[in-house]
Formats: structure tokens, sequence, C-alpha cells
């Protein structure tokens, strides 16, 4: 056996038995698991003018309660609520694509945010991602121990 054939035989069985990943027939020695990583939707959630007021007002409660209160925990809020907005407006209701739209925004202003601001864009994404699946009745990654 080459130490080509070898390095494959090892890299293949590592694959073979980690579910995440699927490699071609060619290098397979056993069937390989498939796993698929189900979307989370949040389609039920229907009034999203209502929703993004309540999850923008629900971050400022939370950012207040864990630090003090401060006007750029509203603003952090208010644009969180706007990039939840602008996705349901186009019929997005996939979660991480949500979540993905929410930290893109905050990153970019980021600098507004940065010299008050407690906690990182990433940390009030997780806050988001929370709050949706709980509004939605879905079961939650429970990052945020509580929802405000």
């Amino acid at each position: 056996m080459t130490k080509l054939q070898s390095l494959l035989l090892i890299v293949s069985f590592f694959f073979e038995h980690n579910q995440a990943w699927v490699l071609p027939s060619t290098f397979r020695r056993s069937t390989t698991r498939l796993s698929v990583v189900e979307s989370v939707s949040v389609e039920s959630l229907v009034d999203h003018e209502t929703v993004g007021t309540e999850l923008s007002g629900s971050i400022q409660r939370w950012l207040d309660a864990e630090w003090m209160p401060q006007d750029v925990h509203r603003q952090m809020g208010e644009s969180c609520k706007l990039s939840y907005l602008k996705c349901r407006q186009t019929g997005e209701h996939d979660l991480m694509t949500i979540m993905t739209t929410v930290v893109g925004d905050l990153e970019e202003k980021w600098q507004e945010y940065d010299k008050d601001a407690f906690v990182g864009p990433w940390d009030i994404t997780n806050y988001v991602s929370d709050f949706l699946t709980e509004r939605a009745g879905l079961e939650r990654c429970s990052c945020s121990s509580q929802i405000y």
C-alpha cells in the first residue's frame, strides 16, 4: 500500500465516522451515513412589524438588564428589527438567513455601537435566534438564559 493510499484510507475512515461529511464513492470503504441539517423556519410569524418591534424592545430590555440602560441598546435593537423586516418582506423565513442578515447589518454599523456596547454582534444575533424561535413556538438553543 502506498503512502497516498494509506492517507486516503485514514481520511476516508475519519469522514465515514463523522456524520457531517460525505466522501465521493470512489474513496469510501463502506456505506457513509448522510446527515442533513434541517433549516428552521419562522414562517409562522406573520405580523412582521409587530414581531420586529417586539424584537427591538426585547433586545433593549435584555441589554439594559444585563449591563445598564444605554441608548446604544435601543439603536442595536432597531437595527435588528430593520434586518428582520428586510428579510421577511422579501419572503425569507429561514432562521439562518435572517441571522446572517442581522449579524451582517450589525457588523456593517459596528463602529457606531462599539464604543458603548458590552457585547458583540454575534451575541446579539444569538439572542435574536432565541427570541424568534421562542416566538415561533420552536425549540431554541438557549444561547440566552432568558428572553425579555
